[in-house]
């Protein structure tokens, strides 16, 4: 079964306010989180693409309650690391991620925006990749595209 690319949006924001109502914070990163920020990827054809996978950034202390909420909806554990944990739901993977990455450490910034991280923080994910890919070219023109780059941390604004 695939999943689409409004499956994958439904599903992440349901997992997001799950969580929030147990007092955990889920934020949606990668290119599900640009599809949920940007209205102009259902008008512009080029910046359209499937998502393969749905991707978060949580607090390690908080994951093994995040695992229940992801069971409850039908996600499967799969393969667990001290940066990541794969779950599996309809062939569809989801991975928890910690949010220290090598580059950057996210976790003060969790709290900032929801159900994403703060569009600042999407955009340079999609910059900063070794490997920048058409996806991630896509994803940052359509978060330019959408959001007006100014100064200072206003909803639906890169800073």
């Amino acid at each position: 079964m695939t999943t689409t690319n409004d499956q994958f949006a439904a599903l992440a924001k349901t997992l997001v306010d799950v969580a929030a109502q147990k007092n955990l914070t889920l934020r949606v990163i990668t290119g599900v989180a640009v599809h949920l920020s940007c209205d102009s990827i259902a008008t512009h054809p080029a910046l359209q693409r499937s998502y393969l996978d749905l991707d978060f950034v949580a607090p390690v202390a908080q994951w093994d309650a995040l695992a229940e909420i992801f069971k409850a909806q039908g996600a499967d554990p799969r393969a667990r690391t001290s940066k990541s944990w794969l779950f599996d739901k309809d062939s569809a993977v989801i991975e928890l991620c910690d949010p220290r990455f090598d580059y950057n450490d996210l976790t003060p910034r969790l709290t900032l925006a929801s159900p994403t991280l703060p569009l600042v923080d999407l955009l340079l994910m999609k910059l900063a990749r070794r490997a920048f890919e058409e996806k991630d070219i896509q994803d940052s023109i359509a978060l330019l595209l959408d959001h007006r780059v100014a100064k200072g941390e206003v909803e639906d604004q890169i800073d």
